[in-house]
């Protein structure tokens, strides 16, 4: 199955300025002796992102070669000790195709929204650029595995790498937009832009992942919080801004849509620790509210 990796260095420190090309070789380096296969990545100022295809060795077989290559890079190149890492990586499995598209295109929209770039194109050291750009001749065609994965956003069944690759960036033009929507007023406006098309992405997943996806719902799942968050503000409370939401407030309708957001997460398969810290509360307080009343 694929997962959703991320790895932060201790206090947010821009330790990975200056190196961020050797970061990559080492990504892509690392998963043949690991028998994992990536798919998308973003190596950020003090933390990074990877998505990849478990393969039947362990995820740790990936990624503790891969941390203790990054940390002794970084120490060499900032002449320090000690850690480099905040903590244990965090993995967490896109359980259907919808997961795994907005997971790829998380991963590519990262540095928009930390502010390092006003598109996605503007920053060199993630994989959008592989996605972007369709084979142009017969003699260069795309790597395998980045056609696998440009598939998943394809509109129809049949459709070329070139068409796949206009449709992935249709995509993430639309989750631009749906994201600026949010930061501008809070909420998914009802005159949002519709959702591209993805039935032919639909049915590659099914092609590639259906026997180790068995039983789990198609499209069931938003990738990041503040997805799954909007998603619930639109039908309990479409007036409340998201702010709102996570202010930390004690009303009662507050108290009420943040119990059932904090449900909703929680069946998508985020952890507490991630939930009260998007929220902005204390990690007792999901666990309170997701006890049976």
């Amino acid at each position: 199955m694929p997962f959703h990796l991320t790895a932060r260095v201790q206090g947010r420190e821009a330790l990975f300025c200056g190196i961020e090309p050797t970061i990559v070789r080492l990504i892509t380096a690392t998963a043949p002796t690991s028998d994992a296969t990536v798919l998308a990545y973003a190596v950020m100022p003090n933390h990074l992102h990877i998505v990849l295809v478990q393969g039947t060795k362990l995820l740790r077989d990936f990624m503790q070669p891969l941390l203790r290559r990054i940390a002794l890079l970084v120490q060499r190149h900032h002449k320090r000790e000690g850690h480099v890492f905040e903590r244990r990586y965090n993995a967490t499995v896109c359980r259907d195709p919808e997961y795994l598209r907005n997971a790829i295109i998380y991963v590519h929209l990262n540095p928009v929204r930390a502010g390092l770039c006003a598109d996605a194109s503007g920053y060199a050291w993630t994989s959008h650029h592989d996605y972007d750009q369709a084979p142009t001749t017969c003699e260069t065609p795309m790597h395998p595995v980045l056609e696998g994965a440009v598939r998943l956003f394809s509109r129809m069944c049949g459709c070329t790498v070139s068409e796949s690759c206009r449709d992935y960036r249709d995509y993430l033009n639309w989750r631009v937009l749906m994201d600026q929507h949010v930061d501008e007023i809070g909420t998914v406006p009802r005159w949002a832009p519709a959702r591209p098309y993805t039935e032919g992405g639909d049915q590659h997943w099914l092609d590639v992942y259906g026997a180790s996806s068995a039983g789990v719902a198609i499209a069931g799942y938003a990738h990041d919080l503040r997805d799954v968050a909007v998603s619930a503000l639109v039908t309990l409370a479409p007036s409340m801004p998201l702010d709102e939401l996570r202010s930390g407030g004690r009303s009662r309708p507050l108290v009420n849509v943040r119990r059932q957001v904090i449900a909703r997460a929680l069946s998508a398969g985020f952890r507490p620790h991630q939930i009260a810290r998007f929220l902005d509360i204390a990690p007792t307080t999901v666990s309170l509210a997701s006890r049976p009343r």
